[in-house]
């Protein structure tokens, strides 16, 4: 058993990946789990098992700030992200990786959603605003511009969801200046959610 989040330990779960040594942003290749134990309603409440004799999951490739790990799901038969900070932990296997063929990796939007891409957005922010988008979503500094003396994120979202947490969460902080998607699904949740309050 080793323990995903115990960066202290120094039991090699990959050839060069070393837990001791910290984990690399990339491939983590040749890692083939029997089971991922998640923090949640129960102990194994979220726990991921293929086939009897089969590996439950077969990691590929860690996201960008190492906050998710891609990998190979065996009983949903497709590739999913699993959050390393809810990996309570993990089994490595003698069983051969069996599922590079069947790995997709997709980049995550700047709010960390995967998917296909949704629509262009142009957000205004001010400064605090923007010091929290940097903090919660580190992607996004390379989309966040000096504009005219306002802070400007031009990027494309993956989802509505995350780009609209963060825009009612902080709503008098941000303006959408492009993005009709993003500012009807805001305005709905405003009407199924808020108002309710």
């Amino acid at each position: 058993m080793v323990d995903i989040l115990d960066y202290s330990s120094d039991v090699k779960i990959n050839d060069g990946l070393a837990a001791g040594g910290g984990f690399e942003e990339g491939e983590v290749s040749g890692v083939v789990v029997e089971e991922v134990f998640t923090e949640g309603a129960g102990a194994g409440a979220h726990n991921r098992r293929g086939v009897p004799g089969e590996p439950g999951i077969g990691p590929g490739a860690f996201t960008p700030n190492m906050i998710d790990v891609w990998a190979y799901d065996v009983e949903k038969g497709d590739s999913r992200v699993f959050k390393v900070m809810r990996i309570h932990s993990v089994e490595a296997t003698e069983t051969p990786w069996a599922f590079e063929d069947k790995h997709e990796v997709k980049k995550p939007d700047v709010f960390r959603m995967i998917g296909s891409p949704v629509e262009k957005v142009v957000l205004q922010l001010n400064t605090s605003a923007k010091s929290l988008l940097l903090e919660e979503f580190p992607l996004a500094e390379k989309d966040i511009k000096r504009e005219d003396g306002k802070w400007i994120l031009r990027t494309v979202i993956h989802s509505l969801e995350g780009a609209g947490r963060f825009v009612i969460g902080l709503a008098a902080d941000v303006k959408i200046l492009e993005g009709e998607a993003l500012r009807k699904y805001i305005l709905d949740y405003q009407k199924k959610y808020i108002q309710k309050l």
